[in-house]
């Protein structure tokens, strides 16, 4: 036990690594009486830090979690928030468990590392982390390397038919077929088609714009291109809205490189962007679209399943003890089965930013968000966390959600220039509620409640820790991360308890606090630690009067 306690000193420390944590706390008489330890070295805490799995350690974290709730002072209230999120950091080390490549945005470069999902609580007055975990690959991810390697050994070549051909064979006889097979370019031709078909395989084909076809209805060749410039009734496309898309059919077609197949239009909502996709003539109608839609799932760059279900999971841990009836995320949460699987967890109501490319009816109509927008006038301003902004609302229902609510958002700054207060304002950004009835403001502060995490964020990778890990055992990398959490959780009681702190950051608090130095005296009777005067009369003795 006593080296827990030491462990959760290595952010407060500013440790860099086992060792350097091991050689700052020797240099301490006092912690080292305390903790009962006469020798100390990083293979104990490294081995102390293994001795744990990963719900154990979260089972301590839901320990302190629940215990914040039975003071007022730190208790989640219902009018708060949960919010989820991930954060991505580089390793360096190769070896370490379930390391794979992973890209920054906000460094926009890829590098080896871990992205972790975490969640966190915030209402109007406090804020603290939750719970995380390092996201694992999913079996289908690991497999898809496995078999990259195998091809890069095998010395198979993805753009030789004959390579498919054999590949895919082999994926076959290994039980593994794929969903779906997608041929373009030199893999769109006759012979891969009857293959994937002798196979039992389904295929879908993209087309290259220069590829000729003969329209079954007239007779009439045409090229590909020509066909992408086809003009469309708004009312005749079918809308796809998981994937952002829409596909107008456009009939039977002969091709000389493919066979008889039916042609299908499909344009991306989100850019305009159109691809002529092509599928077996013999399918249905439903069929086809089925094609479609696992197609464009696979290709598009969507939020992986895998680190949404480990969201889910995170949020459940949670949901029993923690009050807020609201749940808020970013745009790359969008996706419909997650919103729904948050309701279904208990929450009342999911905000977050309406999507770009969704169709959302009113009025008998079914537009974008940022056509609606261009229709609902007379904006309200209102105040939400001491900043000023204009908001509209417009009820809308969602093919998959429901009645939900759009609030038009306009973020107004306020400056002084020249002795004179001046207004801008922003650009207008929307936010979708799953609770149409509830108030404009309420909504725009649960998002913006939202940036507590991303707060939370750099303050424990500064000033706790959180990244410098490297041990190659999960249950001890888990252990520090948790290690992190709680550390920066200890700061956020010493300001939530003492109410001459709460305008001072953490960053402050821990350097002030936690880094001071006091002086230290140990003889063969007793350890005299020594507060300077001056000391006492700038900070007090937190806990006493």
């Amino acid at each position: 036990g006593s080296l827990f306690l030491i462990l959760m000193l290595f952010g407060m420390v500013n440790a860099t690594s086992d060792q350097d944590l091991s050689n700052k706390v020797k240099v301490d008489p006092l912690l080292m009486e305390m903790c009962g330890v006469e020798l100390l070295d990083k293979q104990q805490l490294y081995r102390v830090r293994k001795r744990l799995s990963g719900d154990e350690y979260d089972d301590w974290l839901e320990h302190l979690l629940r215990g914040m709730q039975e003071d007022p002072r730190t208790a989640s209230r219902t009018d708060g928030v949960v919010s989820g999120d991930d954060t991505v950091f580089f390793k360096s080390g190769k070896k370490l468990p379930d390391i794979t490549l992973v890209y920054k945005s906000s460094e926009k470069r890829f590098g080896m590392g871990y992205v972790m999902p975490t969640t966190h609580y915030a209402d109007a007055d406090k804020d603290y982390p939750l719970f995380g975990r390092i996201h694992k690959r999913s079996e289908e991810q690991k497999q898809a390397t496995a078999d990259k390697r195998a091809r890069r050994r095998q010395k198979l070549d993805g753009r030789r038919p004959d390579d498919v051909k054999a590949w895919l064979s082999q994926l076959v006889e290994e039980e593994r077929p794929p969903e779906v097979v997608i041929l373009r370019s030199t893999r769109l031709t006759l012979g891969l088609r009857k293959h994937c078909e002798a196979l039992g395989l389904a295929w879908v084909g993209v087309s290259a714009g220069n590829r000729t076809y003969t329209m079954q209805a007239n007779g009439k060749q045409q090229r590909a291109k020509a066909l992408l410039r086809s003009k469309v009734k708004e009312e005749q496309w079918h809308i796809l809205n998981d994937e952002g898309a829409r596909v107008l059919s456009l009939g039977g077609a002969e091709a000389s490189a493919v066979g008889s197949v039916s042609l299908m239009l499909v344009e991306k909502m989100a850019d305009g962007e159109r691809f002529l996709y092509i599928a077996p003539a013999e399918l249905s109608q439903e069929d086809r679209l089925g094609l479609v839609q696992v197609a464009l799932a696979t290709e598009q760059a969507e939020p992986e399943n895998s680190k949404l279900v480990d969201m889910v999971a995170l949020l459940e841990k949670s949901k029993s003890f923690i009050r807020a009836q609201t749940a808020t995320f970013d745009a790359w949460f969008h996706v419909t089965w997650f919103i729904q699987a948050v309701l279904d967890l208990g929450f009342k109501r999911v905000v977050l930013p309406a999507k770009t490319d969704r169709l959302y009816a009113a009025k008998g109509e079914t537009k974008t968000w940022k056509e609606w927008e261009k229709e609902v006038h007379r904006p309200k301003r209102i105040s939400v966390l001491g900043r000023q902004m204009l908001v509209r609302r417009l009820k809308v229902k969602d093919a998959d959600l429901g009645r939900v609510q759009l609030v038009f958002v306009q973020d107004i700054d306020v400056q002084k220039r020249n002795g004179q207060v001046v207004e801008t304002v922003g650009r207008v950004y929307a936010l979708l509620c799953t609770d149409p009835k509830w108030a404009c403001d309420k909504v725009v502060q649960a998002y913006k409640l939202r940036w507590k995490i991303e707060e939370f964020y750099r303050e424990v990778r500064q000033n706790h820790g959180l990244t410098r890990f490297h041990g190659r055992n999960e249950h001890a990398i888990h252990g520090h991360l948790v290690f992190a959490f709680i550390s920066y959780i200890c700061v956020t009681l010493i300001r939530l308890w003492n109410p001459p702190l709460r305008d001072k950051t953490l960053g402050w608090i821990k350097r002030q606090f936690f880094e001071a130095i006091v002086i230290i005296k140990k003889t063969a009777d007793h350890i005299q630690v020594g507060f300077s005067p001056e000391w006492v009369d700038q900070y007090g003795l937190l806990g006493f009067g």
